[in-house]
């Protein structure tokens, strides 16, 4: 058995709103009443991602912001989401494999069960998401509002609300949706030089073995890393 298997399965069975993987490797849950605003000491920004699997993209995007946020006492901190509106729920074998790269790196992460950014947004009061451009046009697609307008501009609204706004680092050839262009108060776009690469394309071109993926290129670094701008990971 894994050792946070017990932990993770009283997220699953919502006893547990929040565990937070801190990046000693100790699993620590948070309570009902608790928002990460409460600890936050200054900007942070939150990368949600399915990490299946988390690539050098993932952590590109990390190094930029920590880069250009250098001075400003930023924390850079990762978000795995149990639930998600377009997929199955994660189970406990999964939400572990997919830990277990953020402990390989020595990376916070954040586990939830917030499928919506409506629900990151009540949690992760005044923090900066960072999204590529796919999830962004996803932000503002009625069709994930029951396709109805009006309901897509009062969830963006109580987002800022909660103090929260959007980062857009977007990959080549990625082309952002004129509502998320109109929006610039909540979707900033931050110049960004990073790998063209995505989970997706990965889990198609990478040949698949006992669970484990067969192409080295996109493989994680074997010990933490800690961060240093003068010397990116990748």
């Amino acid at each position: 058995m894994h050792k946070f298997e017990l932990q993770i399965q009283t997220l699953i069975d919502g006893h547990c709103r929040v565990l937070c993987l801190h990046d000693n490797g100790n699993l620590v849950p948070y309570q009902e009443y608790e928002s990460y605003a409460t600890y936050a000491h200054g900007s942070y920004y939150i990368i949600p991602t399915a990490a299946n699997p988390l690539h050098k993209g993932h952590l590109h995007m990390a190094n930029h912001v920590e880069a250009i946020r250098e001075f400003d006492g930023t924390d850079v901190e990762f978000e795995l989401s149990i639930a998600n509106v377009d997929k199955d729920n994660l189970s406990v074998k999964e939400v572990c494999d997919r830990l277990q790269q953020f402990m390989q790196l020595g990376r916070k992460c954040w586990i939830t069960n917030f499928a919506t950014f409506a629900q990151k947004a009540h949690f992760f009061q005044g923090c900066t998401f960072v999204i590529g451009t796919d999830t962004a046009n996803r932000i503002v697609d009625p069709a994930y509002y029951f396709d109805c307008e009006e309901e897509r501009d009062k969830v963006i609204y109580d987002i800022s609300g909660k103090d929260c706004c959007f980062m857009v680092l977007g990959r080549p050839g990625h082309t952002l949706d004129e509502e998320v262009i109109k929006r610039s108060e909540m979707f900033f776009r931050e110049d960004y030089d990073g790998h063209d690469i995505s989970s997706t394309k990965i889990r198609e071109d990478a040949k698949v073995s006992d669970g484990a993926y067969r192409d080295k290129s996109y493989d994680l670094p074997q010990k933490p890393i800690l961060y240093n701008p003068d010397k990116p990971i990748f």
